[in-house]
């Protein structure tokens, strides 16, 4: 009751609003704005555990800040400088909230990679703000952002590759060695410590077809991956890089491995993803054997799996936990309509996904403590939905074209970031 008492003086206080906002506006303006403040109180309020003095205060911060943002272009960093005085523990979460749900579209930056063959895969840094590339002729770039203007420098660290041709196919980073893996397309694993540049570790043809998929255990010692052969391999990077088990039952290139959010005994496989034809494609062999998405939930412990065979083919997939502490599978289907399934029960979600004639995802993603789900297509359109109302939030089209993936920063002095 005192949360719908706060919503309707906040909705009075909104419709008083002085121009422009209401001089320039429909009220169907208004009533979109209203609706928007609406939705970040109660997100903040459930989902995040804010009372109700600290919602109240949000409030009032929220009131002022659409009044601001539609007559001056400071009005975001003063209200945040406000927001940090008021209630410094909550600036990061209510920070990403007005920016997802704000009037108007979030800047993007972009950072330009000319000078570089095309990014193949990608990964950003657990603790840091940086983002890890990998491209087509095997270079491997570290992008670290800079707190004062927001720039990048570039670190450029060299694969030591003999042959004349050469994609970096999967990158991710092991914050806690401060290491970088590099998987390649001849089936090899090269492992760098990112603050020389130097060469640790080559496991010369790991796998004996192209390295799809790298995972990190976020507590044990272990590195999935995955490859065309068709297996899935387990390492130990403290016992020498001993191969601890290898994982076999595809029938098909084995292009995604993911370890579970909820259990970490677990790991997702995916095999026989649908890929959307393109010129842009022709460097990587994509494989596809026309057959129904098979994916597999393996145990680390015992190498046993559940597997889930499906109908139809899928274009991406992830996990998601929800606020219920559910997990779910995240699926992208080659018709366009983007999934949520329950493992328990095999409930389905279906989300709205307004693409375009001929257009898929290509890469979708869920954030790991936030329930915010992302998806990209071929033709560089972003999607960005509420897992709470399930809903479409925000839609952002990238003019260079294939979205290969997405990787989220939770980094003090930065905002959440995609």
């Amino acid at each position: 009751m005192e949360l719908n008492h706060q919503i309707h003086g906040l909705q009075s206080v909104l419709r008083s609003f002085p121009s422009p906002l209401v001089a320039s506006s429909e009220p169907a303006r208004i009533a979109l704005v209203q609706s928007e403040v609406i939705s970040i109180v109660d997100y903040l309020v459930t989902m995040c555990g804010i009372s109700d003095c600290q919602s109240m205060q949000i409030q009032i911060l929220l009131d002022a800040f659409l009044f601001i943002r539609e007559t001056c272009a400071a009005g975001l960093k003063a209200m945040m400088r406000r927001l940090e005085s008021m209630c410094p523990n909550l600036c990061g979460v209510v920070a990403d909230i007005l920016t997802w749900f704000s009037v108007g579209t979030p800047p993007i930056k972009s950072i330009p990679t000319e000078h570089l063959k095309k990014v193949t895969c990608i990964d950003v840094h657990p603790t840091e703000p940086w983002i890890l590339t990998g491209h087509q002729e095997g270079n491997v770039c570290i992008w670290k952002t800079k707190p004062q203007d927001g720039s990048h420098e570039m670190v450029s660290i060299k694969t030591h590759k003999y042959e004349d041709y050469c994609v970096t196919s999967a990158v991710r980073f092991v914050a806690r060695r401060q290491w970088v893996i590099v998987g390649d397309n001849y089936g090899d694993i090269n492992v760098y410590e990112y603050d020389h540049k130097t060469l640790v570790k080559t496991m010369y043809r790991a796998h004996q077809g192209q390295v799809r998929s790298l995972a990190v255990h976020p507590t044990h010692p272990y590195l999935l991956s995955s490859s065309d052969d068709k297996s899935i391999k387990l390492w130990n990077w403290d016992n020498k890089w001993e191969q601890i088990r290898e994982f076999k039952g595809h029938l098909s290139p084995v292009l995604q491995v993911m370890f579970s959010p909820k259990d970490t005994s677990q790991f997702a496989s995916v095999s026989d993803l649908f890929v959307a034809k393109s010129e842009m494609r022709r460097t990587l062999s994509y494989a596809y054997s026309g057959s129904p998405t098979n994916i597999k939930v393996w145990s680390i412990d015992s190498g046993e799996s559940e597997s889930y065979n499906f109908s139809e083919s899928f274009t991406a997939v992830d996990f998601c936990l929800t606020d219920s502490d559910q997990q779910y599978l995240v699926v992208c289907k080659k018709d366009g309509n983007v999934e949520i399934r329950e493992r328990a029960n095999g409930q389905v979600k279906t989300l709205e996904t307004p693409l375009k004639t001929g257009e898929v995802i290509t890469a979708v993603a869920s954030h790991p403590s936030l329930p915010i789900l992302v998806a990209g297509t071929q033709f560089g359109r972003v999607f960005l939905w509420n897992l709470t109302t399930h809903r479409l939030e925000k839609e952002h089209h990238f003019h260079n074209g294939w979205i290969e993936g997405f990787g989220f920063m939770d980094v003090e002095r930065f905002n959440r970031s995609l």
